[in-house]
């Protein structure tokens, strides 16, 4: 059976097609579309709303050239209170393809564990996503605390960042307000296995090594020595002068450098020399 899957976020649209074959599956295609949806000026947008919808209606041209039996729309928990989330719903039961679902945080949480997590161990996961940003603690597999933080990329670029390049005073407060905010969350006992979920993230360590990951489901190692040393390249330059590897997104240069700033301060909030970034799973929807 194939089933294809569209997640809706606040910042970006996945789509998978899975072949699930006696409780094997296999990811036959994986697209993400970074789209300047802001869920709270939606409504006043038309050009946002017409270009999600248009990425949308792409996504299900896709879709038709699969025999598939199932189609499962998402959209993420934060968008649960938006207008975009109800424009959304509007726009999909026009096109008789199905009801939008809601995600529930917990939900976000759990199929994030699930498809990254390879110890049984005591862990702590970092989801650094365009529109959210959450810590996620536990043991055996299985989430115990999770914490969400005002610290989507998105978010922080348009609060902090106004000008290209950003002025010092920017690049200040941005700081500040990372600190503040993982200020807020101190470990008792750090446990040995500290990973990174985040697609902007692995676009990072891309961007400092000048070439592209070739698996999409390969992860990546971000070195704080290293990062530390090209933050000063990366926020000083004009965005249009950062030189990009083949196939990097061009959309994702609006959030590089909260991005760069944001792992650094990770990296030393958690004292780490080092950190292994995951990419995003793209099958929330399996979630039950």
């Amino acid at each position: 059976m194939k089933r294809a899957n569209i997640h809706i976020g606040p910042y970006y649209i996945y789509l998978s097609v899975i072949d699930v074959n006696n409780e094997r599956q296999s990811l036959i295609v994986q697209k993400k579309k970074i789209s300047k949806l802001i869920a709270s000026d939606y409504e006043n947008s038309p050009e946002y709303q017409e270009n999600t919808e248009q990425i949308i209606t792409n996504y299900l041209e896709e879709i038709k050239k699969h025999k598939i039996e199932k189609i499962d729309i998402i959209a993420a928990s934060c968008l649960g209170n938006s207008q975009s989330f109800s424009n959304m719903r509007l726009f999909l039961k026009n096109q008789k393809i199905g009801t939008l679902r809601l995600l529930t945080p917990e939900d976000e949480v759990i199929s994030i564990t699930k498809h990254i997590l390879d110890t049984k161990s005591p862990f702590l996961i970092i989801y650094v996503g365009e529109g959210n940003f959450q810590l996620i603690s536990g043991e055996k597999k299985e989430p115990i605390l999770f914490i969400n933080f005002e610290l989507g990329l998105f978010t922080i670029t348009h609060r902090f960042i106004k000008n290209d390049p950003p002025e010092s005073e920017e690049i200040i407060n941005l700081r500040d307000f990372i600190t503040k905010e993982l200020d807020r969350f101190q470990l008792i006992k750090v446990p040995k296995k500290i990973i990174a979920t985040s697609d902007s993230g692995r676009i990072l360590c891309q961007l400092l090594e000048g070439k592209e990951i070739k698996n999409d489901n390969e992860s990546t190692l971000l070195n704080f020595n290293y990062l530390n040393k090209s933050i000063p390249s990366i926020t000083k330059k004009y965005l249009s002068k950062i030189k990009t590897y083949p196939g990097m997104d061009p959309d994702y240069l609006f959030i590089i450098i909260a991005t760069a700033i944001l792992f650094e301060h990770l990296l030393e909030h958690f004292q780490l020399k080092e950190l292994e970034i995951h990419p995003v799973p793209f099958l929330f929807s399996n979630v039950k």
